[in-house]
């Protein structure tokens, strides 16, 4: 009966297998929601249990106390600062990782302390999620054989990398991490056949690890396997601690001189080298949470766009402790600093095989997050381990928590904020599947029937600036294509409700100087690009954009200034249009997918053209003419070189 609170408690960690696929939003969304809802109905039970019983237990410990709250105040006071405030507290539409979700981390770690008190506790969660990972790790491997792959076009687009229910390879990867540790753990400590029956599942975790090709979370587990062997070695303190400089000398050596050599990792490279320069912008409390796609335009060097997909713009460091200087500032990163090498400091000294091997999770999760970021279910499992740690390594008192008029005042309003949640959740959820078929609508030629979806999608998630972006960016091409001003002021008048979200950012300039361009507004729109490309120097879309503005207006010559700008500032496979037959299958395959996430390029080559034809540089006009392939286009642009 005891354990009975550990196995409901367990079963949060289904959230690995959430998805949603009727909604936009396939991964990330259904599981922050997951467990918001888990959260609220756990709450609810814990409100109703202490007016029952009239008390209620608490764990506590004086440091982890202080720690916590020293946190919790990093992320709010983070999120109060921020340059986007409300961006910073509901998070991103794509990753949920605002306050709001944090609050929803935290409280499972409150939940976790309590729950996980001692051994046998922990060991029933582990064996729970040992379950969990070896599921995942089985769909992993299955994908590589073409079975639940739920898209080819996602394998082809990971080059055949399995990514089970997490989006992305990385982001299994870095899941697989604490349940191979775990697997790891009940194989080193028991013995027999029981050491063989835990040592299968481990194997085949190591296995869907492999599939991902994920090298941070492969990395990481090889740095914690040699962190285990020196913690285990019956060697003083003091050696323990040389030897583990040592193992980080090392990891240093491997990113500085073999990191650059592989494309991922110079990709990486390049963009902390342009990160690092925001670190003294809002040194203390960082620009908030969810903001790194706001500022990071500022610095970005025309290298990464060269790396990258030029559509695509970067919203993480793809390093956790980077992120968090530049997001939560130097306050945020000390406390978390303290946090994690407090409890690393109390675990050199430890025996327990628990706890080496936690440790050892611990750090194979750090060394994987010097590459990467944490999503919803690797926060999860962070506050599950952390938890664990801290109950291994601490003392805790128990603290009774008895009915009062504060504290019974206080569960009512857990209990509200709870019914709350659990409204929230369902409402997002239910904007975003009538987002997708609003979208799907739209694709099937239902324009009124699916603008209709979209529109009532946005005012149920009023909170997310992103839907209002898309919303716009809809009625922009719509707008467009149809030569209807009512649509594009329609456009115009939601990107400013969305702006309010960013904070007026690049991209609120960018979709304003885009429509007022269209509307024949020069004069305004060539305010809304020089604004644009304040936030935004040198961003090869709005290069693009502002040449095509210039196109419209007849100004050829800074047209061209632009757009072939915007051409110096994407890699140059295009230029494989006229000789892709004796090109090798590697640069056709690089050709393809570059074309693939850049459909619309060939309309440069037209704006081009057309514009040297009209200035009388008829060697350009031949040139760029070679790569136009709308008919229409070719015959006007002849017509005028004739």
């Amino acid at each position: 009966m005891k354990n009975k609170n550990v196995y409901l408690l367990s079963l949060v960690l289904l959230v690995a297998f959430v998805f949603n696929p009727y909604g936009t939003n396939f991964f990330e969304l259904p599981k922050i929601h997951f467990l918001s809802i888990f959260l609220a109905i756990t709450t609810i039970i814990l409100v109703i249990s202490f007016l029952k019983n009239r008390q209620l237990n608490f764990r506590y410990n004086k440091i982890v106390t202080i720690l916590f709250l020293l946190w919790l105040a990093s992320l709010v006071v983070s999120t109060i600062f921020s340059i986007a405030p409300e961006l910073s507290f509901w998070g991103s539409y794509s990753r949920f990782q605002g306050l709001y979700s944090h609050l929803i981390y935290l409280s499972f770690f409150l939940l976790f302390l309590n729950v996980l008190r001692d051994k046998k506790s922990q060991e029933i969660f582990l064996k729970a999620l040992l379950l969990i990972g070896s599921l995942v790790a089985l769909h992993s491997v299955l994908q590589q054989f073409g079975i639940l792959t739920f898209s080819k076009a996602a394998m082809q687009e990971f080059l055949g990398r399995s990514f089970a229910t997490f989006g992305h390879p990385n982001f299994l990867g870095q899941f697989l991490i604490l349940p191979i540790w775990v697997g790891a753990y009940f194989a080193i400590s028991r013995k027999g056949r029981a050491r063989i029956l835990y040592s299968l599942p481990t194997i085949l975790m190591i296995a869907g690890l492999l599939v991902t090709e994920n090298r941070a979370s492969i990395l990481g587990v090889i740095v914690g396997v040699i962190c285990l062997i020196l913690f285990s070695l019956r060697l003083k303190t003091i050696y323990k601690v040389a030897l583990s400089l040592v193992a980080v000398l090392a990891f240093g050596a491997f990113i500085f001189l073999v990191a650059p050599s592989l494309r991922s990792l110079t990709t990486r490279m390049h963009l902390w080298g342009d990160t690092i320069q925001l670190i003294n912008e809002n040194p203390l409390f960082g620009s908030g949470l969810e903001t790194f796609r706001l500022v990071f335009q500022k610095v970005t060097s025309a290298e990464f766009f060269g790396l990258e997909k030029i559509y695509s713009i970067a919203d993480r460091a793809h390093n956790e402790y980077l992120d968090m200087l530049i997001m939560q500032g130097r306050v945020g990163f000390i406390v978390f600093a303290t946090i994690i090498f407090g409890i690393l400091a109390k675990v050199i000294k430890q025996k327990s095989k628990l706890v080496l091997t936690m440790a050892a999770a611990l750090i194979s999760i750090l060394v994987s997050n010097f590459f990467s970021f944490s999503l919803v279910v690797h926060y999860l499992l962070f506050m599950a381990l952390l938890a664990i740690l801290l109950n291994q390594i601490l003392k805790f008192k128990d603290l009774q928590i008895k009915q009062t008029f504060l504290t019974v005042l206080i569960a009512g309003g857990l209990f509200a904020l709870s019914i709350l949640l659990v409204f929230n959740s369902v409402k997002t959820i239910h904007a975003d599947n009538q987002f997708k078929a609003g979208m799907n609508s739209i694709y099937a030629g239902e324009v009124d029937k699916g603008l209709s979806g979209i529109i009532n999608a946005a005012n149920l998630n009023i909170h997310q600036g992103d839907i209002f972006f898309h919303l716009s960016d809809i009625l922009f091409l719509l707008g467009k294509q149809l030569e209807n001003s009512t649509i594009l002021e329609k456009a115009s008048d939601i990107v400013d409700f969305a702006g309010d979200f960013t904070n007026n950012d690049f991209r609120y300039y960018f979709a304003k100087a885009r429509i007022s361009a269209y509307l024949g507004e020069y004069d305004q729109a060539q305010q809304y690009y020089l604004e644009s490309s304040n936030l935004a120097p040198i961003n090869p879309i709005v290069m693009k954009e502002w040449g095509v503005m210039y196109y419209l207006k007849g100004d050829y010559d800074l047209a061209i200034e632009k757009l072939e700008l915007f051409l110096s500032l994407i890699p140059d496979h295009w230029k494989h249009k006229v000789d892709l037959e004796e090109v090798d299958s590697e640069v056709k395959e690089e050709y393809r997918l570059f074309m693939k996430h850049l459909p619309d390029l060939w309309d440069v080559f037209a704006y081009l053209s057309r514009s040297h034809a009209e200035l009388g540089n008829l060697e350009k006009a031949n040139y760029y003419l070679e790569f136009v392939e709308d008919n229409d286009a070719i015959d006007t642009i002849e017509a005028i070189l004739n």
